[in-house]
C-alpha cells in the first residue's frame, strides 16, 4: 500500500430482513439483533473478544481502528465490538446497521481485505442468516443512500500538506467525479493535530467490489501524487527549511519527553513523520507510525495501568520505540 497511506479498512453493512433497523430503537428487536450476531459470530471466530459499548474502555481499540467507529457509541442500545485481533476481523453490532462486519490490514492490499470479508460473509449466509434486500437496490439500509452491495472501503492517510495550504475542500469535487469522499479523522471535535483523513466511496449501489476497489484507489492516487508534489517543493531547502526544523524539533521532543497527553503526541507526530518521509530524519517510517499505538489510551487499558498514569506510560513507550525498542 502507498507510503501516505496508515491503514486500510474493508466493511460489509447489513440489516436482519424481520427486524426494524437500529434507529427506530426497538429494544426487542437490538436484543434479538445482538443475541443472533453474537451466536454466528461467536462460532467463527471463538477466540475473539466482545465489548458492550456501554461498559468504560470499550471503544478503546487502537487509535486508527477507533477512529472508523460510529460517532456516541456508548448511547447506543445493545450496541457492540466484537473483535479478533489475531485476523484483523471485527463487527460493529447495533451501532448504525444492526451488523457490520469489518477487515483491518495495515500492509494488506485493499482487494485481499475484500476477499476475505467475502469469505467472512459466504460462512455468515451458510449458517443460516438472512440480511434485508431488494432486487433493485441491493442491501437496504437505515439510509437509503447506502443501499447497493453494502461494501465500503475507507483509507487512512496522512495529508498535512494539503492540509497546511487548505487544499482538502478545493480536491473534494474531483474526489466526488471519482465516485470518493475524503473527511478530517476528528470532524466532530473539529481538532486534526495528526493531518489524517479518511477516504473512501460515497455509494455501492449498482457497483461491483473491483469498481469500488478501483474508484477509491483512483482517489489515493490522486490525493497522494499532490501531497507529494507539494512536499517536495517545501523540504527542497533541507536542512535550512522550516519544514525540517519543525520535524527535528518533534524528534527531540519526542525523544526525550517525560509526560505526554494523546493531543501532544499527534501534534509531534506529524511533523516526525514528515520528515522521515522527506529523509531528513533517521528512523524508519515502520517506526514513527508504530507509535500511533500509543496515540490513545487503549494500550494503557490492556497493560492495566491507571488512568492517572498514563502520560507518563505514553512518553515513556514513545521513547523506548524511538531509542529501537519495541
Amino acid at each position: 500500500m502507498h507510503s501516505h497511506v496508515l491503514l486500510s479498512h474493508a466493511a460489509l453493512r447489513r440489516n436482519y430482513q424481520d427486524l426494524s433497523f437500529c434507529p427506530q430503537n426497538n429494544l426487542v428487536d437490538l436484543a434479538l439483533s445482538r443475541s443472533r450476531s453474537v451466536q454466528a459470530l461467536t462460532a467463527l471466530f471463538p477466540e475473539a473478544n466482545l465489548m458492550d459499548a456501554k461498559e468504560p474502555g470499550a471503544s478503546q481499540l487502537p487509535f486508527l481502528q477507533s477512529a472508523l467507529l460510529p460517532q456516541e457509541i456508548s448511547q447506543l442500545s445493545q450496541a457492540a465490538l466484537f473483535v479478533d485481533d489475531a485476523s484483523g476481523f471485527s463487527a460493529t453490532l447495533n451501532m448504525d446497521e444492526h451488523l457490520v462486519l469489518r477487515q483491518t490490514g495495515r500492509d494488506a492490499p485493499v482487494s485481499a481485505l475484500v476477499s476475505s470479508l467475502r469469505e467472512t460473509e459466504e460462512k455468515f449466509t451458510k449458517s443460516g442468516l438472512s440480511f434485508a434486500q431488494d432486487a433493485r437496490f441491493g442491501y437496504l439500509s437505515y439510509r437509503p443512500v447506502l443501499a447497493g452491495s453494502g461494501l465500503y472501503i475507507s483509507l487512512i492517510m496522512h495529508l498535512p500538506m494539503l492540509h497546511f495550504l487548505k487544499q482538502m475542500r478545493p480536491l473534494t469535487e474531483g474526489l466526488k467525479e471519482k465516485g470518493c469522499v475524503v473527511v478530517p479523522l476528528a470532524p466532530t471535535s473539529g481538532r486534526n493535530p495528526a493531518r489524517l483523513y479518511v477516504l473512501s466511496n460515497a455509494g455501492s449501489h449498482g457497483k461491483s467490489d473491483e469498481d469500488i476497489i478501483n474508484q477509491v484507489l483512483s482517489g489515493m492516487e490522486m490525493l497522494a501524487d499532490k501531497e507529494q508534489a507539494i512536499r517536495e517543493k517545501a523540504l527542497a531547502q533541507k536542512e535550512q527549511g522550516t519544514v525540517a526544523d519543525q520535524a527535528w524539533r518533534a524528534y527531540g521532543v519526542l525523544k526525550y519527553a517525560r509526560r505526554l497527553t494523546e493531543h501532544d503526541l499527534l501534534t509531534q507526530w506529524n511533523s516526525l513523520r514528515i520528515g522521515v518521509m522527506g529523509e531528513i530524519l533517521p528512523l524508519k517510517l515502520s517506526r514513527v507510525d508504530d507509535l500511533l499505538h500509543f496515540a490513545n489510551d487503549a494500550a494503557f487499558y490492556q497493560e492495566g495501568s491507571k488512568a492517572n498514569d498514563f502520560v507518563f506510560r505514553r512518553a515513556e513507550a514513545v521513547r523506548r520505540v524511538l531509542a529501537g525498542g519495541t
